[in-house]
């Protein structure tokens, strides 16, 4: 697990306001945006994880989100604080796990955060971590790129075994 330090909270903060800004100034459809954002360019980007090697402007990040996916129309909107605390949660998690921002959207769905908000945004990161992980039934060996690997080639040795 990595510190959440200065960069961490950088990071966090800008995607927390990135989230909240496609609501109350775009318009965007949460859902449309979310899933654009989560297979973008500019999403990878911020799993590099260090600020200082971004450019950290809203306008910048939504106008190449748009010409990589398509335009974003307007539609259903989530709370713009759930949209914050959902931007600034998701980077909490990418950044103190060392995961991508996708795989992150893949074990924890954004509307299934979202459905959370009104209990887990006034919890500490690390109490949603665990909650997230229990409900799920999960462990913080996802987290593990080399426990993940492990158990792959274990389930395809098995599957081997009994193919034979």
């Amino acid at each position: 697990m990595r510190q959440f330090d200065h960069n961490g909270l950088l990071l966090a903060t800008f995607q927390g306001k990135l989230f909240e800004e496609s609501v109350k100034k775009r318009h965007y459809s949460s859902p449309m945006f979310l899933s654009y954002f989560q297979n973008s360019k500019a999403a990878k980007e911020l799993d590099i994880k260090n600020p200082a090697l971004i450019d950290l402007n809203r306008p910048i990040f939504f106008l190449r989100i748009e010409e990589e996916c398509g335009q974003i129309s307007e539609g259903e909107t989530y709370d713009a604080d759930a949209m914050n605390w959902l931007g600034y949660i998701y980077r909490y998690i990418c950044y103190t796990r060392n995961c991508s921002t996708k795989f992150l959207f893949d074990i924890v769905p954004p509307l299934e955060l979202i459905n959370h908000y009104y209990v887990y945004h006034t919890q500490s990161e690390e109490w949603v971590i665990s909650r997230i992980l229990e409900i799920k039934r999960l462990s913080e060996d996802i987290f593990d790129k080399n426990k993940r690997m492990k158990k792959l080639l274990e389930e395809k040795l098995s599957n081997d075994i009994l193919n034979l």
